[in-house]
């Protein structure tokens, strides 16, 4: 538990960049030199007004320590970032310097880890969908639609509305279905979104009998919305559903579009082919234009 930290004032101050960059770093700051090659491609790429304030403590002793800022103190200094022509900087007055380093951890938590749940109802909220399932409200939807809509980027600098707005449409006609989140994870919405971009409110009626489990089987064959379950019981099984990770999505995303497709086509499924169409062929079937990687800064 983090100790309590004893205030002893608060002030607001301007400086300039060279009076910041002056300021001591705090003594459990992360690899600046590290965090600065990944920043200068993405959220320090160019000057934005929020970069104007910082923060740093002063101790009994008089002692000026950063409390956040620090990459953007190193780009400044190596002309990496243009300079602003004052900072706005909040000074918190404490008593020593073990009292900097806990302060400087409530900056690191609360500035740099806003929840995926809160991006995602921020970005619902600007784009005017009104999630009323639990699909939507507790399902995978973040992982889902990163893994459609995003080619190889760095997904903590992306804008959630810019990730969510392709499939907008798609997402307020699944939330009408009312869906729970059991029985969907990240893949099988992912490609419930594709199948639904591509055909529209009737895809739902895959789904629907899909999470009511109403595939069926003989001895000689099988239909697409059986096969879709089977597909995902056995990557349950496998431990490929656990984490959510990039690679189940990869792997499950085309199989389970796969069976729809075969569903759709009215086909009964003998066997499963020696290979299934591709993640980027699939993505690519559905008219998806992915967000490419953010270029390197030059």
């Amino acid at each position: 538990m983090n100790k309590a930290i004893r205030f002893n004032d608060i002030e607001n101050v301007t400086m300039s960049v060279d009076e910041w960059i002056d300021v001591e770093d705090n003594d459990i700051q992360r690899d600046t030199v590290k965090h600065s090659r990944k920043a200068v491609k993405y959220h320090l790429k160019e000057l934005k007004l929020t970069h104007l304030k910082c923060a740093m403590a002063i101790t009994n002793k008089g002692e000026r320590i950063k409390l956040d800022a620090h990459t953007r103190s190193y780009m400044w200094e190596h002309n990496l970032l243009e300079r602003p022509d004052k900072l706005f900087v909040d000074v918190y007055h404490v008593k020593d310097r073990a009292e900097t380093r806990e302060l400087y951890k409530h900056f690191d938590s609360s500035m740099s880890l806003e929840s995926v749940n809160d991006k995602l109802a921020g970005a619902f909220k600007h784009l005017g969908i009104d999630p009323q399932s639990k699909l939507l409200k507790n399902g995978g939807v973040t992982t889902a639609v990163k893994a459609i809509g995003t080619r190889k980027i760095a997904w903590n600098f992306l804008d959630m509305v810019d990730v969510i707005k392709p499939f907008k449409k798609e997402l307020i006609l699944i939330d009408a279905e009312n869906f729970s989140a059991m029985g969907f994870p990240a893949p099988a919405l992912a490609a419930m979104i594709i199948t639904v971009k591509m055909h529209g409110k009737p895809a739902l009626i895959f789904w629907d009998s899909f999470v009511r489990d109403e595939g069926t089987k003989t001895a000689k064959s099988k239909d697409g919305i059986y096969c879709a379950s089977e597909i995902l019981r056995v990557a349950s099984e496998n431990g490929l559903l656990s984490g959510g990770s990039a690679s189940a999505n990869r792997i499950l995303v085309p199989k389970l579009v796969w069976c729809f497709e075969k569903w759709l086509n009215k086909q009964r499924i003998t066997s499963y082919p020696n290979s299934f169409p591709s993640f980027q062929e699939t993505i690519e079937n559905a008219g998806i234009k992915q967000i490419e990687p953010v270029k390197k800064a030059k």
